[in-house]
């Protein structure tokens, strides 16, 4: 009887590493997807933006202020670190991310990090709304708003409110944050 038990749990756990594997590998085409929208708006800006003394001062302002850049929120906690790492559930699974994720008080308003212009704001399925911000060479990418205050070609400051916060999947407000 007690093998038996143990034998049905084992079962189950096989099928949930099953979805889960599921669950990760959608999850990394929807961060793909993402990734493509964002190199497109990128290239797309990058061929319309020539060279030009302003956009060089942009680019140099930005570096230098590389470690002194605010938080895209005013609290929040990271909850998924930038690059590789190890599934928490899944051994031998490696997932990655490409900005960070920060968990954030919901209704939290994100902020531009550092002066710039809007490129986009759109939506994109899991992500809900993006909003892609240009500082000359650099770009930065708000992902999973729910409300965005911004527009495109909109002039924004160092923490001008860009939208608000959603939340994810399990409805937990997360920010994710990427710089380009």
């Amino acid at each position: 009887l007690e093998l038996k038990k143990q034998d049905d749990v084992l079962q189950e756990l096989k099928s949930n590493i099953g979805s889960l594997r599921n669950e990760i590998a959608r999850k990394e085409r929807q961060r793909e997807e993402l990734n493509r929208r964002i190199a497109a708006l990128i290239a797309e800006k990058s061929k319309s933006m020539p060279a030009s003394p302003a956009v060089t001062a942009l680019s140099s302002n930005f570096a230098k202020n590389k470690g002194k850049l605010p938080w895209p929120t005013t609290q929040g906690v990271i909850v998924k670190n930038f690059g590789q790492q190890s599934h928490p559930l899944i051994k031998n699974i490696k997932i990655e991310n490409d900005g960070v994720d920060i968990q954030v008080d919901p209704g939290s308003t994100i902020r531009s990090v550092f002066d710039g212009t809007v490129v986009k704001a759109l939506y994109i399925g899991e992500f809900n709304m993006v909003v892609v911000v240009n500082h000359g060479s650099y770009f930065t990418v708000y992902s999973n708003l729910k409300e965005v205050y911004v527009s495109e070609n909109q002039k924004v400051s160092r923490e001008d409110p860009l939208g608000i916060v959603g939340e994810n999947r399990d409805g937990v407000p997360v920010l994710h944050f990427e710089l380009w």
